[in-house]
């Protein structure tokens, strides 16, 4: 094998690699907004936009039918401002568009390649319109027989290669756009998940030009006997990890090791600024 392939194997391994980093896997838990939760209030900052469109398989709409889909993302996108708003996070999700995409015939064999295949079926335009303002996000959805996501992954996303694209299984529930929506801000799981190996395996698979973007306090928590959106714990809570919030008399988040709210904060301030400079170019 000569250089060149030796080069785009390794490539391909790493993206696999860092693409495993940020699978959501089938809950084995559900979710709670319990009594034991204390929200601090919050001076919110002038709040971005984020559009979001979805591009939902024909074998999704076909099994489902496009209202049920429609009420669904709704209803994700809303939990998704919620989880914001507890976070105290100057960000507002809104759905932009739902379209319908027929893969037939279409080999899905990984993240990247399904993005080359939406863009030859939507049109290149169409995707470079969305990606060109740095607030705006899309995603595709897949059923089961569409042949790409495993029985026990409900969603996944690659930041280090492209920051606004995200996939979803038809069996992602409400809180799995953010959880992906937040791997796109460079919010990450907590290390438990990880057998204390997460942030060893980010800085190897993460390229130069991102590394800058690894935080050591962007990783989730647990509090009190569940867990916030980015973690795996049997339960969950409608909250990023954040020091300042708590559950059942338990610190949600430590200020230097899980706070996914600041991460998050920050990245909304950044993406203000790219967006306007984006816009006045």
């Amino acid at each position: 094998m000569d250089v060149h392939n030796d080069e785009k194997l390794i490539s391909i391994q790493s993206a696999m690699i860092v693409g495993c980093l940020s699978l959501t896997l089938i809950p084995l838990f559900y979710k709670v907004d319990v009594p034991g939760m204390k929200i601090p209030d919050c001076t919110m900052e002038e709040v971005v936009e984020t559009p979001i469109f979805f591009f939902v398989s024909k074998t999704v709409v076909d099994k489902y039918g496009l209202e049920e889909v429609n009420a669904e993302l709704d209803k994700s996108v809303r939990k998704s401002n919620v989880i914001m708003k507890n976070s105290c996070i100057p960000m507002k999700r809104t759905l932009a568009a739902v379209e319908t995409v027929d893969f037939n015939s279409a080999s899905l064999f990984d993240i990247d390649q399904i993005r080359r295949q939406l863009a030859k079926r939507v049109g290149e335009e169409k995707v470079n319109n969305i990606e060109r303002l740095p607030n705006q996000f899309y995603g595709v959805i897949l059923a089961d027989e569409d042949g790409y996501f495993e029985y026990d992954t409900i969603g996944t996303t690659n930041p280090d290669e492209n920051s606004q694209f995200f996939m979803l299984s038809e069996h992602a529930d409400e809180y799995t756009l953010e959880h992906e929506l937040g791997h796109l801000s460079w919010a990450w799981h907590d290390d438990r998940s990880w057998f204390k190996v997460l942030d060893e395996r980010l800085e190897q698979h993460t390229s130069e030009m991102n590394k800058d973007r690894l935080k050591p306090y962007a990783r989730g928590y647990q509090c009190g006997g569940a867990g916030t959106i980015m973690s795996y714990e049997p339960e969950l809570l409608s909250i990023y990890s954040s020091p300042d919030i708590t559950n059942n008399g338990r610190a949600c988040g430590d200020e230097q090791y899980a706070d996914n709210a600041r991460q998050l904060r920050e990245f909304a301030r950044d993406l203000k600024t790219e967006n306007a400079a984006t816009e006045n170019r």
